[in-house]
């Protein structure tokens, strides 16, 4: 996986400055209980575009992925830099 620190080793070589990243894993990863929420809650209609089996593809893929939040597998950040407009 790429990692945030992946990114500023990237960034740095590619002649940029003043970078930043910022882990923002903790306040997207509940996004994912949301998206199970949801489903819970609007089955029946859900179900008049999908079927079954995309539906259940979809909730496993969500607890796959709150595993990896969890886990410290996966994540979302955001990057910040600057490039020096002479380069």
């Amino acid at each position: 996986m790429v990692t945030l620190e992946n990114y500023r080793s990237f960034l740095k070589s590619a002649g940029f400055s003043n970078i930043e990243t910022f882990d923002i894993s903790e306040f997207a990863g509940p996004t994912l209980n949301c998206w199970k929420e949801n489903v819970s809650k609007n089955k029946e209609t859900i179900l008049s575009y999908f079927s079954e089996k995309s539906l259940g593809y979809f909730t496993q893929s969500c607890e796959i992925l709150s595993s990896f939040f969890r886990d410290n597998i996966l994540g979302y950040g955001i990057v910040v830099a600057k490039k020096d407009e002479n380069l």
